[in-house]
């Protein structure tokens, strides 16, 4: 289901990414013949046979906006679906909830968790590319990241084995963002987007970063400590790597 869901939001994303024509087709269908028109800010402007090709064009979008907006609806219902199922008993706790006199006598019956490889490789439309004036900084598996911070943390998911995408992009109340990081924690199935908010005392990347997307993502029911999780440092408080280590290891193993 949660792969059902990121595909739908990848496919979204794709259509999202097309150039639109302002307005819609309208049409009139009188004795059995129909008329197009091309409908902008209330006014319909007929469109002679000799605009075909503006008419196939405006079908095309009205579908494919069609088909948006039905994709959205139905991220929107598996989102409240694995919501649900994530209130639902984790098969190894019905192990771990055995007595010891019981557990001696039973097997593990391992429960097959998700792919998480199949999760890791997957193509999708990257950020735009890195400043000019931005630091060249590598994770251990050649990954370019955009500060110290992230890095230990790459390295980190890489040391402890944690499937992450680095700014997999999403959609957020219509806009496109990029989280720093989504994580699956291979345990529980459960997918979470990690922010690392690396410059809290700067106003401007306060307002226009942290702000911003904690906005976004609050409209999309993402909140904090829940599916999303977060970490903050400044100049004169930088990250505690061991409090990352303890993080990552509470949350996503």
């Amino acid at each position: 289901m949660s792969a059902y869901k990121q595909s739908l939001e990848a496919f979204v994303l794709e259509l999202q990414g097309k150039d639109r024509i302002e307005g819609r087709l309208g049409i009139k269908v009188q004795s059995g013949t129909a008329r197009y028109f091309h409908v902008v800010n209330g006014l319909r402007l007929y469109l002679p046979k000799s605009e075909m090709k503006k008419i196939t064009a405006l079908a095309q979008q009205d579908y494919e906006l069609e088909l948006i907006k039905a994709c959205k609806e139905t991220i929107r219902i598996l989102e409240r679906c694995l919501d649900f199922l994530s209130g639902c008993k984790d098969p190894d706790e019905v192990y771990n909830e055995l007595s010891p006199a019981i557990k001696k006598h039973v097997k593990w019956v391992r429960f097959k968790r998700v792919n998480s490889n199949k999760w890791m490789n997957r193509h999708y439309p990257s950020r735009l590319g890195f400043g000019r004036n931005e630091p060249v900084i590598h994770a251990r598996n050649g990954l370019r990241v955009r500060s110290k911070t992230e890095e230990i943390i790459v390295n980190l998911f890489l040391d402890y084995g944690i499937p992450f995408l680095y700014e997999y992009p999403m959609l957020a109340d219509g806009e496109l963002v990029f989280p720093d990081f989504r994580v699956l924690n291979v345990r529980t199935g459960k997918e979470y987007i990690y922010e690392h908010f690396g410059r809290m005392d700067d106003p401007r990347y306060v307002e226009s970063n942290m702000m911003r997307k904690l906005s976004l993502y609050q409209k999309e029911g993402i909140f904090m400590g829940d599916k999303l999780l977060a970490t903050f440092e400044t100049l004169k408080t930088p990250m505690d790597e061991l409090y990352l280590v303890e993080f990552i290891k509470h949350f996503f193993l």
